[in-house]
């Protein structure tokens, strides 16, 4: 995420919230959403758990559906617009 610099930084993934239910000295150690808004990554985890820990990169973002076109062949189509707005609970599959 930018920051106001626009300078990149790597953010955590869960919420505040939820790392407090998995750690609980998060909660002293972040003791507002504002302190841990402004952490990055590093801020957040020791360099030493970053090193060893898995790191997943999201390149669409988009509401799409993924279409096995045959032969181990995939295409990703990203949904119209409108429905990029709201939220998405669950689609319906069916070969037509």
């Amino acid at each position: 995420m930018p920051d106001k610099d626009k300078k990149w930084h790597e953010v955590p993934f869960n919420t505040r919230d939820d790392l407090i239910k998995q750690v609980t000295a998060f909660k002293t150690r972040f003791d507002n959403y504002n302190r841990f808004a402004t952490a990055d990554v590093y801020g957040v985890f020791a360099k030493s758990y970053i090193k060893h820990g898995l790191i997943l990169k999201g390149n669409n973002m988009n509401f799409s559906y993924i279409e096995n076109v045959g032969e181990g062949d995939f295409k990703i189509t990203s949904l119209p617009i409108q429905v990029q707005t709201v939220p998405i609970f669950g689609m319906f599959g069916r070969r037509f």
